[in-house]
């Protein structure tokens, strides 16, 4: 192994990282708020699911403007000012007692982690390496996906033993001790010295404009709205249905914590799969076992799930559930390349976090409108489903092999 690769693992680790403290207990565990939220304050679950909804929108939002300037400066400086803006929403948010502050507050965290986590993250790993790049990739989101099965749990347990605010306060803090010092001492947004050879060999891809226009970019928007919107329908409302079909807190809690137990080998061998045989055919089967996965949840309410089954459904569900995220980013780079990979990345980002914050108040809606989960999550399966037919319209783009004497480069 070079000195490069060496380094560009131990940066890649690092985001992971960055993502478990950040990522992990933010948007792993707005669903675990939901059940004591409801009984303190008597909201309905539509209305809690407003939460969701305004941490992934201002999250969507600020991913352009964040894209944008991961294409000019270094990744440590958005990543280290949005992880201080996460922790410290955190902190507000557990002295907030209306249902429009703590709104405001998730929103105010979905920002910061725009800015810290997922699209730095990816960016960053997809400049340190290229035979390697979807394995990286993954890596970088598997550390969000570690908190998703690490933390539900916790935050079920701490929420039961000490209540909501002190537990909003224990995500918070270490988004201050321990993830500002990673960013800022050891993350790199490419290897030294490439900058500057750079200028003279420009990355190949698309030009912005282009690739806006190019049928490639809009069959990825079509996979990513598909897959966020059926996806946080079903993430946000799991623990909730688990609970209304019988489970315990504490065991629905285990159950999704599971699944995202199951993903961190997903994104691994997912990661690894598209490094061989590329990232649309696999992108394709799991979210097609990602929608069986959905379906396959309902038999729960049913009582029909049997200790096998159920074992199915947490790898089936967990092996696939970051495949959009962490595949996509490797298929925009493969269709439409690395020149404006941060800005695009960005935009694409901002359309489907913002459509993705339909699918908790749908599901929300639906299941105050009928008291069951039901249609909602065969809406999700549906809607993944579609996302797979649109990631198997995506082909290279025209002109992307072509280069740019002036391409803009981020410092490091």
């Amino acid at each position: 192994m070079t000195q490069h690769d060496r380094q560009g693992w131990v940066i890649v680790g690092s985001v992971a990282a960055t993502n478990f403290i950040v990522m992990g207990p933010s948007i792993g565990t707005i669903g675990i708020f939901f059940t004591p939220l409801i009984r303190q304050f008597g909201w309905s679950r539509e209305q809690v699911s407003v939460m969701a909804t305004a941490f992934l929108i201002a999250m969507g939002v600020v991913n352009p403007f964040v894209g944008w300037l991961l294409d000019r400066i270094a990744a440590r400086v958005p990543m280290s000012i949005g992880a201080a803006l996460a922790g410290a929403a955190f902190l507000l948010a557990s002295r907030m007692n209306s249902l429009a502050a703590l709104v405001f507050c998730y929103a105010l965290a979905g920002v910061g982690v725009g800015a810290s986590t997922i699209l730095p993250g990816t960016i960053v790993a997809a400049n340190w390496f290229s035979e390697q790049r979807a394995l990286a990739i993954g890596i970088t989101i598997a550390g969000a996906g570690l908190g998703g099965c690490v933390l539900p749990p916790l935050v079920s347990h701490l929420i039961a033993t000490h209540g909501w605010r002190a537990t909003m306060v224990c995500i918070g803090v270490p988004m201050f001790v321990a993830a500002l010092p990673l960013i800022l001492l050891i993350i790199r947004t490419r290897p030294q010295g490439e900058t500057a050879e750079e200028k003279n060999t420009a990355l190949s891809g698309l030009q912005l404009g282009p690739a806006l226009r190019s049928t490639p970019f809009w069959m990825l928007v079509g996979m990513h709205l598909g897959f966020t919107i059926a996806f946080t329908g079903a993430y946000f409302h799991m623990v909730p249905f688990l609970i209304g079909v019988g489970y315990t807190a504490q065991s629905a809690a285990y159950i999704f914590g599971a699944t995202a137990a199951v993903s961190l080998p997903g994104y691994l061998l997912l990661g690894s799969l598209a490094d061989r045989f590329g990232a649309k055919p696999v992108l394709i089967g799991a979210l097609i076992t990602q929608a069986v996965g959905m379906l396959l949840l309902l038999s729960i309410g049913g009582h029909r799930f049997t200790a096998a089954l159920l074992a199915i459904f947490v790898v089936s569900y967990g092996l696939t559930v970051g495949s959009g995220t962490a595949l996509g980013a490797a298929l925009v780079a493969q269709s439409l390349g690395l020149r404006s990979y941060g800005s695009l990345q960005g935009i694409i980002g901002l359309i489907a976090t913002v459509g993705s914050g339909i699918g908790p108040i749908i599901a929300g809606h639906i299941y105050d409108s009928t008291a069951s989960y039901t249609a909602a999550f065969e809406l999700c399966a549906a809607l993944m489903l579609t996302g797979a037919v649109f990631a198997s319209l995506v082909y290279p783009a025209q002109g992307l092999g072509t280069t740019s004497p002036v391409a803009v480069h981020a410092p490091h």
